[in-house]
């Protein structure tokens, strides 16, 4: 299994998601940095643990606002052994025929933001994020229903959990798995322990999108260490 540290960026800071309105969320506490910049952010998690691949939610452009490519190259060259995977609002799907702003970025397009279209079906270096709320998908209703326009590996965003130890989504994953088996699957919200990470890699979740276990101290370096042999 591959943990994957989430990192939500708004005006430039990391800010702890916790559910409800991004433009609330605080600035990251953690017991794992003193930081709130990016950079720095992702050194302290790298001297924690050797993560590949982070996860970033932009979260101004999520709301519509330009995406700063300048500020996403350099912190892509900073780091240029680790894999950054990109939640940029992508609102088109002539958007993910674009370049990232480096080699080493990987578009992630939310339901929330992207409508289903055909022309994504064309595309395979992205991550398509299946984006609940209340029990409810987010934008368009066809992602659901459309597999043939889905990436490999699809993301099942419990919104309502992200940040908060209310449990992973399990039967929701059950029945994604079920309908859809061909594709790898991210879990994504309400991780309590290393049990809830162990549970979700037996039902075969191969990666998890995870925080505030991090940065509570909830999960152990030793952790992390043992749940890459799953």
């Amino acid at each position: 299994m591959q943990i994957i540290p989430v990192i939500d960026v708004l005006k430039g800071q990391v800010v702890l998601a916790q559910g409800g309105a991004r433009s609330s969320y605080p600035l990251l506490t953690s017991v794992l940095t003193q930081a709130t910049t990016p950079a720095e952010v992702i050194r302290d998690l790298l001297a924690f643990h050797d993560f590949k691949t982070i996860y970033i939610a932009d979260l101004d452009s999520i709301e519509g606002e330009p995406l700063d490519k300048a500020f996403y190259q350099s912190l892509a060259q900073q780091f240029p052994s680790l894999q950054i995977w990109l939640d940029a609002g992508i609102r088109r799907a002539r958007q993910l025929q674009q370049a990232p702003p480096a080699n080493n970025i990987r578009w992630v397009a939310g339901s929330e933001t992207l409508p289903c279209e055909y022309a994504a079906a064309e595309l395979d270096n992205w991550i398509l994020s299946l984006d609940f709320r209340n029990g409810q998908l987010l934008g368009d209703s066809r992602w659901l229903a459309d597999r043939a326009v889905w990436p490999l590996q699809v993301i099942a965003m419990d919104l309502d959990a992200v940040g908060r130890t209310t449990g992973p989504g399990y039967e929701r994953l059950e029945q994604l798995k079920l309908a859809h088996p061909g594709q790898q699957w991210i879990a994504s919200g309400g991780i309590r322990t290393k049990k809830d990470l162990a549970r979700l890699a037996e039902m075969g979740i191969e990666s998890v999108l995870l925080a505030s276990a991090l940065h509570k101290g909830i999960l152990t370096a030793a952790d992390l260490t043992a749940l890459s042999g799953y």
